[in-house]
């Protein structure tokens, strides 16, 4: 996301400023700080975080809907999944 793409997301999405505050809190528990970066890669991804049924996991099968019906699809448009986003280095690959 260019520097002008992400002040334009930042300045429209005011109410995501409360969130983020949690980053800068040294006392905001785990469980805190992974549903604020939760919410923000929702938003981040075109999701509603408002609605209850629009956590990762659903943004991401919506997407993968999406895309899956189109002629050309590009997969690593797809959002993370709420397991990807909360531990990214336990990520693993299956082959």
């Amino acid at each position: 996301m260019r520097k002008q793409n992400f002040a334009l997301f930042q300045k429209k999405s005011r109410h995501l400023e409360e969130k983020i505050q949690v980053f800068f809190n040294s006392v905001a528990t785990i469980d805190q700080v992974a549903k604020a970066g939760e919410t923000f890669v929702v938003r981040l991804y075109g999701g509603n975080p408002r609605t209850s049924a629009c956590d990762l996991n659903h943004l991401h099968y919506t997407l993968f809907i999406q895309s899956a019906t189109k002629a050309r699809s590009t997969l690593a448009r797809l959002s993370p999944t709420v397991d990807a986003a909360r531990f990214p280095d336990t990520e693993v690959v299956r082959t």
